[in-house]
C-alpha cells in the first residue's frame, strides 16, 4: 500500500521540511508539493513548528492493530 500526507498540509506555500520518525529529513518546496509525495507506511503529524519562515513537519507512523477473525462467530440475520 501506498499513503499520502494529510490533505490540509497542501494548503501551506512556505519551504516544508518532513521529519520521519527515523529521523530522515525530507524538504519540498512547499505544501502542496510534500502533499503529492508518496509514503510506504501510513504517517499522521506529531508537531508542527515554524523555524525561520520554513515549516518543520515531524511524522509518527500510525500502528494499525492487528485483526484476526479466528474464533470468531459469523453472524446472521435471523
Amino acid at each position: 500500500m501506498t499513503y499520502r500526507l494529510e490533505p490540509w498540509i497542501d494548503k501551506i506555500n512556505s519551504i516544508v521540511t518532513v521529519i520521519l520518525p527515523d529521523g530522515t529529513l525530507k524538504r519540498y518546496i512547499s505544501g502542496s508539493v510534500a502533499a503529492t509525495d508518496i509514503f510506504d507506511k501510513h504517517h499522521v503529524v506529531k508537531s508542527l513548528s515554524a523555524v525561520g519562515g520554513e515549516i518543520l513537519i515531524q511524522l509518527e507512523e500510525v500502528e494499525a492493530p492487528s485483526t484476526t477473525w479466528i474464533g470468531e462467530e459469523q453472524q446472521g440475520f435471523f
